[in-house]
């Protein structure tokens, strides 16, 4: 009689689900590392295109402080010349023609800008010789047409007064026979600026003046 012999059980074969399992879980962290790059990249762009915009700000005030200039010793401290056009002093004795938001239009087209004030009064910052900003300003009276100013063609501000407004008051005086003793009522100029700063930033302000 033989013997029987046992037979031992091989090697299990190899499946490979721990490879797979790995390379899923390599996958995952890979795409979470994109994820959380991009995410890093664009709070700090954000950070910066806000600190341009500040900035962009800031700047704009360089063209405000040229118009008081010109409103107190320039070319616009009198009322006759404030009553024409000054296209030399980005100036306009009517109100011109703006968009939706209240921009001129002018402000847009570099062709059209051209024929209402001076590319020259631009005013251009640098540093290290590369141009860094750019700001360009209009200047409008709000009334219809350029000449003396009137309150019935002009945007004016009223003035609180004890009694009532000039406004208030004006109406009193010139409903009456004469009209004598009126308040003068001052006549309102907007400034509006672009200013174009690095990385295609672009800025609107605006701001408004009574004489």
């Amino acid at each position: 009689m033989s013997a029987r012999r046992r037979m031992r059980p091989g090697p299990r074969t190899q499946t490979g689900a721990v490879l797979l399992l790995g390379l899923i879980v390599l996958t995952i962290m890979l795409i979470g590392s994109l994820a959380m790059m991009r995410s890093v990249e664009t709070s700090a762009s954000n950070s910066g295109n806000l600190a341009f915009k500040r900035d962009l700000g800031n700047q704009a005030e360089r063209a405000a402080q040229r118009v008081r200039t010109l409103f107190a010793t320039g070319a616009l401290s009198t009322e006759p010349a404030r009553d024409a056009h000054a296209q030399g002093s980005n100036y306009r004795a009517s109100m011109l023609p703006d968009n939706a938001q209240g921009i001129p239009t002018a402000l847009f087209d570099d062709a059209l800008f051209a024929t209402v004030g001076d590319p020259v009064n631009d005013i251009v910052l640098t540093e290290n010789g590369v141009q860094v900003a750019r700001i360009r300003y209009l200047l409008d009276r709000l009334c219809d047409a350029p000449g003396a100013p009137a309150v019935d063609r002009c945007v004016t501000e009223p003035i609180d007064l004890p009694g009532g407004s000039a406004t208030e008051m004006n109406s009193a005086e010139n409903a009456s026979a004469s009209g004598a003793g009126a308040l003068p009522q001052p006549i309102l100029y907007r400034l509006s600026v672009r200013v174009d700063g690095p990385r295609g930033t672009r800025g609107f302000y605006q701001s408004t003046y009574a004489m």
